[in-house]
């Protein structure tokens, strides 16, 4: 048989910090300060960010002065260097994560950082599945090692009922078709022939812009 997928452009996990009435571009955070001297964030205060490594997002930091810069680094109280994003205010800012940070980082004003702080947690991009920040050949090359077989907590185990099967082969596709497209939107294709005769076919492309 012949599994086929052709992938979309990424999305990364949706947020909660969405606006009703006027939601920001796709990837966009928007960042203000409140009179309690805390940050909102896409109209939430001080919230828990989930960024999908390899993606890049913007941090629209027009809105916030001098009084407030803006730092990201792994520390969970104190704005100090060494820095993941340097201290930044009145611009936008691009920020990509990448498989070296940690999966848990954290944003600050270096002034205020009592009350103007918050979490945010790192994933990995869909199919990562050897965690470079990447989907590629190396990732499709572990799923078909382990399809056949019984294992626990292995990374092919999509749905975790201890086998490595078709069921984990569809979740595998499903998630990266959200997979963003490479800067020249080109993938590439490959097939493997696998246990009990089945052949999977699937276009990949790089998490990476």
């Amino acid at each position: 048989s012949l599994a086929r997928a052709s992938l979309i452009p990424c999305s990364p996990p949706r947020s909660a910090m969405r606006a009703p009435s006027a939601p920001p571009p796709p990837n966009t955070f928007v960042f203000t300060a409140n009179g309690n001297f805390q940050y909102e964030v896409n109209n939430v205060v001080n919230p828990t960010i989930t960024l999908t490594r390899g993606v890049t997002y913007t941090f629209d930091l027009t809105a916030i002065t001098d009084e407030h810069p803006f730092v990201i680094n792994n520390q969970p109280v104190f704005p100090f260097a060494p820095y993941i994003l340097d201290p930044a205010y009145g611009q936008l800012v691009t920020f990509t994560p990448t498989a070296a940070m940690p999966n848990t980082i954290h944003y600050h004003c270096t002034v205020h950082y009592g009350s103007m702080s918050g979490t945010i947690n790192l994933v990995n991009c869909p199919g990562d599945l050897n965690a470079t920040g990447a989907v590629n050949t190396a990732d499709f090359g572990i799923f078909v090692n382990a399809f056949g077989n019984a294992c626990t907590g292995c990374t092919s185990d999509l749905n975790n009922d201890g086998q490595v099967n078709t069921a984990d082969f569809g979740l595998f596709v499903n998630g990266i078709q959200n997979v963003v497209r490479s800067a020249n939107g080109k993938g590439f294709d490959f097939s493997f022939g696998v246990r009990n005769d089945v052949t999977f076919r699937i276009t990949i492309i790089n998490c990476r812009l």
